[in-house]
């Protein structure tokens, strides 16, 4: 489900049709027929029938962020899902920045092992996750730079869950946000600078 982020403990979950109106759920329901049709043929034929409006998600594909639902069903007495794409750009509303400064060929010449990248609004820093590290490379020349500016180890079955750049107060406001919720401050043992 998902949930606004700044009322998490709100339980009203939104609708995709109330992030992409009648156009958005026509999409949905197109690409969620094609997967149940897809489970149908083998042999799937108790599914979740009345979340399919709330039971959406994103994830990262090649340096952006898609729309993905999912279908609860049973096989073989035992609950399961399959997720599916919705081809249709997420809305401002959901992802307020999602541009890539470098095209994903140009990161995966540098990076060929990069599962996923982020470039900042003013266009001078990219981020980009391989298996199991962060790294934090400068822009120039339009590509990134031969060396990168520092490692962030991670575990290999982390996903990135939002991406969001900060300025000016917002830097210093998020961290302490941050910090009462629990976070720690990295230490120079876990960011290797270059």
């Amino acid at each position: 489900m998902v949930l606004p982020v700044d009322n998490l403990s709100s339980s009203t979950e939104i609708k995709f049709s109330d992030l992409l109106g009648d156009k958005g759920l026509d999409s949905l329901l197109t690409a969620r027929e094609k997967a149940v049709d897809a489970l149908r043929s083998n042999g799937i034929r108790l599914f979740e029938r009345n979340r399919f409006d709330t039971n959406f998600g994103l994830k990262r594909t090649n340096g952006h962020w898609t729309l993905v639902g999912r279908i609860n069903y049973q096989s073989e007495g035992k609950l399961a899902h399959t997720d599916y794409d919705i081809k249709i750009v997420p809305p401002v509303s959901l992802v307020s920045y999602d541009t890539l400064v470098l095209s994903w060929p140009k990161i995966k010449d540098r990076v060929p092992d990069a599962l996923d990248a982020f470039t900042s609004p003013s266009k001078d820093i990219a981020l980009v996750q391989t298996k199991n590290k962060l790294t934090i490379y400068k822009i120039g020349a339009e590509q990134l730079s031969e060396n990168p500016l520092a490692e962030i180890d991670i575990p290999e079955d982390a996903t990135v869950i939002m991406a969001e750049w900060a300025t000016g107060s917002y830097v210093e406001s998020w961290g302490n946000s941050f910090l009462s919720y629990g976070a720690r401050v990295l230490d120079e043992d876990s960011v290797r600078m270059r």
